[in-house]
């Protein structure tokens, strides 16, 4: 991971199937947001990896600091509710999101329903 680079010109990223885990997923993010330049990604693509509540953090970061359209987060079954309470958040703040993906991430039905609960704690 020493060596990802995101050109801020880039409107797509996919980092599918790449065993990114949380710190992978913080050097990410980092070099995604280093350096102050706006992002022209649209689309961000880091389904099938090993990301947990903590990744999540990383995501909404990304989420906070673009203007991002399409996230696919799915086959990421160690997110559990946690994390995608993380991602609601940011997405509360985000309004130019059109897309998640979220099947297969370990998302229970309480956890779905926290997403409601995590806006009305915004308000």
């Amino acid at each position: 991971m020493k060596y990802f680079k995101c050109t801020a010109g880039a409107t797509k990223l996919i980092l599918s199937d790449c065993q990114l885990d949380d710190d992978a997923l913080m050097e990410v993010t980092s070099s995604l947001l280093l350096g102050g330049r706006e992002l022209k990604l649209e689309d961000l693509d880091l389904s099938d990896n090993l990301i947990q509540a903590v990744g999540c953090k990383h995501v909404a970061a990304i989420l906070l600091s673009t203007k991002i359209k399409r996230i696919n987060l799915s086959k990421n079954p160690m997110m559990l509710a946690e994390g995608f309470q993380e991602i609601c958040k940011a997405v509360h703040s985000n309004r130019h999101i059109q897309s998640l993906d979220f099947h297969e991430c370990g998302i229970d039905l309480s956890g779905a329903t926290g997403w409601q609960e995590t806006l009305e704690d915004i308000k």
